[in-house]
């Protein structure tokens, strides 16, 4: 792989001047994903030689004329059904693209007012594509605005000090937004009353080891009949919620080459830094995605890098798919996905597509961004029942 001449390292744990939980000591951007907000100074390395079913497509180039700030801080995407890609930058703002990837406008006002922010997270378009809203976990918001100018439109209070995830989802009025951070597992928006409360029982991992579940992905989750079906961190299995958002249930996992879910995750953590050694516990959870035809998708990462007392650098990154038949009782697993970036983006679903906002820098660092695509070919799959083919 080709390395940037200086990459920008994560350095831990501080992030800005404005804490995220100042009576708990984590810093403001540290609740993104200890491992999402390092630099790697190799993306998308393989380990193997081998054949997937993942069809990389060719990227979309965005033509950036504003960048927000490259390697500490990746940004959260989201985009309409047509195409139009935000991007959303933790200080800088929020830019849109038109489908062809050029920049329409950049909008959102730093400060302390109405639509104002401090630190924002992640957001998503709203059903219907005329809406996208963002959190600002720093003022306990969630800020909506129009897709068509920008303008800013309504804030919504939300329970303080919860960093949000990427993979929002939709069913009717109500939104499921993951956490990234924390006990709690999803907030519950009910868009017809704009309340937002905390929702989804935690496993046990989430409870005894948040900083294991923290930098091990983050919570995302699908319709699956009358309940919810989720990919929580560091956990085995998937976990099934009900209306109300208790567990009812587990899937079987199965792993063919990815690292996996720790036995001792908690443990694994405390010893990264006497180690020298930056692994997460886990193969780190990135998204669950229902494709068309009623199959589930699964995302998952694995990172490694090197600590020097506070400094992280990843040295190398490897996504990973598992596909589910649509009544989970078999699955296509692990397959190899090319994607390649020199820092931890996160992902998009549409469809059959799964793509992520790729920022690289040369060695003059100027930051080149494309939107990276892949689609899968279920016909190279070996089809396995879900509780064999585990390490």
């Amino acid at each position: 792989c080709h390395l940037p001449a200086t990459p920008a390292p994560f350095r831990f744990p501080t992030f800005g001047s404005q804490p995220f939980f100042p009576s708990s000591g984590y810093p403001m951007r540290f609740v993104s994903l200890v491992a999402l907000l390092v630099t790697t100074a190799c993306g998308g390395v393989s380990t193997a030689d081998e054949p997937s079913a993942a069809v990389l497509l060719p990227p979309i180039p965005l033509k950036v004329t504003e960048q927000g700030e490259f390697g500490a801080y990746p940004p959260m995407t989201t985009r309409t059904s047509s195409g139009e890609l935000f991007r959303i930058d933790y200080k800088a703002g929020i830019a849109q693209y038109a489908p062809n990837g050029s920049q329409r406008r950049l909008f959102g006002v730093a400060g302390e007012g109405p639509g104002e922010f401090r630190a924002l997270a992640s957001g998503a378009v709203l059903p219907g594509d005329s809406l996208v809203a963002v959190t600002d976990a720093n003022r306990a918001r969630l800020m909506i605005y129009g897709v068509s100018d920008g303008a800013f439109r309504r804030e919504i209070a939300i329970p303080p000090m919860q960093m949000t995830g990427q993979q929002w989802r939709f069913d009717g009025s109500t939104a499921l937004i993951p956490i990234a951070l924390g006990v709690p597992v999803f907030l519950r928006w009910t868009m017809a009353t704009d309340s937002v409360q905390l929702w989804g029982e935690p496993t046990a991992f989430r409870k005894n080891a948040m900083v294991a579940s923290m930098s091990s992905g983050e919570p995302s989750t699908i319709r699956d009949g009358d309940g919810w079906l989720a990919l929580i961190p560091g956990e085995a299995t998937l976990v099934r919620y009900d209306s109300a958002g208790a567990i009812v249930g587990t899937v079987p996992l199965p792993r063919r080459a990815r690292r996996g879910e720790p036995t001792d995750a908690k443990m694994l953590t405390q010893a990264m830094p006497r180690d020298g050694a930056f692994i997460p516990p886990a193969s780190m959870a990135m998204g669950i995605h229902r494709l068309p035809d009623g199959r589930v998708l699964l995302m998952h990462l694995d990172v490694e890098g090197t600590r020097t007392g506070r400094k992280v650098e990843l040295t190398s990154t490897k996504w990973w798919a598992t596909i589910y038949a649509a009544d989970l009782q078999t699955a296509c697993v692990d397959q190899s996905v090319p994607f390649t970036t020199q820092e931890m983006s996160r992902l998009l679903f549409a469809g059959d597509t799964v793509m992520t906002l790729s920022r690289m820098a040369d060695d003059a660092g100027s930051v080149r961004s494309e939107l990276q695509r892949v689609r899968f070919d279920l016909t190279k799959c070996n089809w396995s029942p879900v509780a064999a083919g585990e390490k």
